[in-house]
């Protein structure tokens, strides 16, 4: 998964670098000619779960205390391409966490939750608990979702 995320992220930064818009008909047309086009009907079901159990004190911004539970715990996983991505941090941003973090999967993980969370701040998505619950669920990061499903409160 991480590294056809990291295709498509090359592939678009590869047409827009050539002052075009990287399209779904361009993408189809490039899978069609490797005879792979059905990739493109493995949609994403959205689970809206959590937005029905949505409480106000979700949409502050985590505790550094929480992040660091989430990673000295190993609640996360090796997800760091999707997790980065499900943040929505720029694939520049992914890259220079996992070369600067080579072998260091932890390391990998707090940085990209630094990132988001300082990004974020000044960025027009605001790093919620909410948002970081989405996309561990997105990522299935179980533990680490049901952890902070119980630091909040959320049934």
């Amino acid at each position: 998964m991480d590294f056809m995320l990291m295709g498509l992220f090359e592939w678009r930064d590869k047409i827009e670098s050539r002052q075009s818009t990287a399209t779904l008909k361009n993408l189809l047309e490039a899978l069609t000619a490797i005879e792979r086009q059905h990739y493109l009907c493995q949609v994403h079901r959205e689970d809206h779960s959590l937005l029905e159990k949505a409480h106000t004190r979700l949409q502050d911004v985590p505790s550094d205390h929480v992040i660091r539970s989430l990673v000295d715990g190993q609640m996360i996983g090796d997800c760091v391409v999707h997790l980065g991505v499900e943040l929505g941090l720029s694939i520049r941003n992914i890259k220079e966490t996992m070369y600067n973090f080579p072998r260091d999967l932890n390391g990998q993980i707090s940085n990209l939750l630094l990132k988001w969370k300082t990004f974020g701040k000044s960025n027009k998505s605001k790093p919620t608990i909410y948002r970081l619950m989405v996309a561990l669920q997105r990522v299935t990061a179980a533990e680490g979702l049901v952890f902070l499903k119980k630091t909040y409160g959320v049934e």
